[in-house]
């Protein structure tokens, strides 16, 4: 029933305070007399925009230890207790647990075999589908597939992918027979999606002995309680998670980014635009988080537009270079990737000029 002293001070924010001083009073005991008697510092203090990082009005600025910082963070300022938490975690153990681990499918792909299915539990916005493609190519080599009567066709491995759903179950089925058959990759997208087969699967693969060395069997799904249990027992589990900020978001565009890319172009500008070029498409991925406050229309902004760009851009250089001309033509590049590639409305090509000027 108690009212907040001052205006400044919100309902719930009081009566936090007023629940420290009474659970905590080693050394809360005296914080409501101390707003009372400093009602400016503490003001400055709760409205700053990153209260996490400046100093606490004395004497809690020494008093406190860093979790009980957190404490009255959370009383003050909820929607920054997220950062302080990662701020404390940094500081007691590291940077390296507050930010999510790259994904290496060669590593994966290392570590699975023809008898373990890998399963890649993904979190919105996290698509795996152009990574396990892009490792196909680099691991699938031409081979010898035997045919019924008997001859042999030199073929190229392939992956085959099928989107789960209400039907699927017969070809899904047959296509793993297939591939187990031929040692070709088999990708099941979105398999929360029909989970009676995903039973039926489990004893297929319980049943089955000697599948070709190369087949490998690759599975998304969301996270889901229904899952079978003994499926996820059997399987490789890899947990997806899109990046949460505009430096993760860099990383992960250069993790994936073969290094021979740079010298795609001996145009002098070229290494410094694909910098730019990521750092562009980083910005477009951070904004998907703020939902319609980012973009006003849903896309899926993905790596093949990143790609698509990124040849748009190369072949535009090397053709400058042909014709014996350095000069880049900002205005025809700025069209290209920005209406071309990422379809944005013209309203947008101010923030694409911004970083191409």
């Amino acid at each position: 029933s108690s009212k907040p002293l001052f205006n400044w001070l919100t309902y719930e924010t009081w009566h936090h305070c007023l629940y420290l001083s009474k659970q905590f009073p080693e050394k809360f005991q005296n914080l409501i007399i101390n707003i009372e008697e400093h009602p400016t510092e503490w003001k400055q203090w709760a409205e700053h925009d990153q209260l996490e990082n400046i100093a606490l009005p004395k004497p809690f600025d020494t008093l406190l230890n860093d979790f009980e910082k957190l404490m009255l963070i959370r009383c003050f300022s909820p929607n920054r207790i997220i950062f302080a938490i990662n701020k404390y975690i940094t500081k007691i153990m590291g940077e390296k647990y507050i930010i999510p681990p790259t994904v290496y499918f060669d590593s994966i792909f290392e570590q699975s075999t023809a008898q373990i299915p890998v399963i890649f539990i993904l979190s919105p916005g996290s698509d795996p589908t152009n990574d396990i493609q892009k490792l196909a190519e680099r691991k699938n080599q031409i081979r010898k597939i035997p045919t019924e009567n008997g001859l042999t066709n030199e073929e190229q491995k392939t992956i085959r992918t099928l989107a789960m759903g209400q039907g699927q179950e017969k070809l899904a089925l047959q296509v793993l027979h297939t591939a187990q058959h031929q040692g070709t990759w088999l990708l099941l997208q979105n398999c929360h999606l029909l989970l009676p087969f995903l039973n039926e699967l489990e004893k297929e693969l319980e049943i089955l002995t000697k599948p070709h060395p190369d087949f490998r069997l690759w599975m998304t799904t969301e996270p889901i309680e229904k899952f079978p249990i003994g499926l996820l027992q059997k399987s490789y589990k890899v947990v997806i998670e899109p990046p949460s900020t505009l430096k993760l978001n860099l990383r992960s565009i250069f993790v994936n980014l073969n290094i021979q890319i740079f010298s795609d172009s001996d145009h002098p500008a070229y290494p410094c635009m694909i910098f730019i070029l990521a750092f562009f498409h980083a910005i477009i991925l951070d904004r998907r988080k703020y939902n319609k406050i980012g973009w006003s229309c849903t896309y899926d902004f993905n790596e093949s537009d990143f790609r698509v760009s990124v040849d748009i851009l190369k072949h535009y250089l090397n053709m400058n270079l042909e014709h014996g001309n350095l000069d880049i033509q900002w205005s025809t590049l700025r069209y290209l990737i920005g209406e071309g590639t990422f379809r944005f409305y013209n309203f947008l090509i101010d923030i694409i000029s911004f970083f191409f000027k």
